[in-house]
């Protein structure tokens, strides 16, 4: 009987080390991607983490690993920030919404109105908001809020 025995020293970490992450991208590479919830499950298991890991990684509890891949909420745009960033992923692969959010909507939106001809009073009427809102909004001085971003897609502004 022949038995091997594999020392893993720096030369053997340095060559596997790519087979090994590559595995789990090959394995989990197919599945959905339909909802947040399939997106953080895939990315998660392409980086072979556990919901704790992933939770340590982020800086969030890790129920709220259970509630995004769970019961599928969505999380705040900052977290959304964050898990691109650790993962050098783009903003879109999430959502439009959180691209939207950190890409000046204010000056797409001052684009739709003067395309527009509209007045503050239209796009307050058409979008269903404030006076004072759309001049924050428009200034980018405040966040802009998931469904005032649907509105905003409906009406051809985003």
């Amino acid at each position: 009987m022949c038995t091997c025995t594999l020392y893993e020293n720096d030369t053997w970490k340095e060559i596997f080390k790519p087979i090994s992450t590559n595995i789990y991208h090959c394995l989990y590479e197919y599945l959905p991607e339909d909802s947040f919830s399939d997106k953080i499950i895939k990315l998660r298991k392409i980086n072979n983490l556990e919901r704790k890991d992933l939770a340590a990684r982020l800086g969030v509890h890790l129920d709220t690993i259970v509630k995004w891949e769970v019961n599928n909420i969505s999380p705040k745009p900052e977290n959304v920030k964050v898990i691109c960033n650790k993962f050098n992923l783009v903003l879109n692969y999430f959502g439009e919404y959180y691209y939207s959010y950190y890409n000046n909507p204010g000056d797409k939106i001052r684009l739709w109105k003067n395309k527009n001809n509209y007045t503050y009073a239209d796009c307050c009427q058409l979008l269903n908001i404030s006076h004072s809102f759309l001049g924050r909004l428009i200034n980018n001085k405040t966040n802009l809020p998931f469904e005032v971003h649907k509105k905003l897609k409906e009406v051809g502004a985003l």
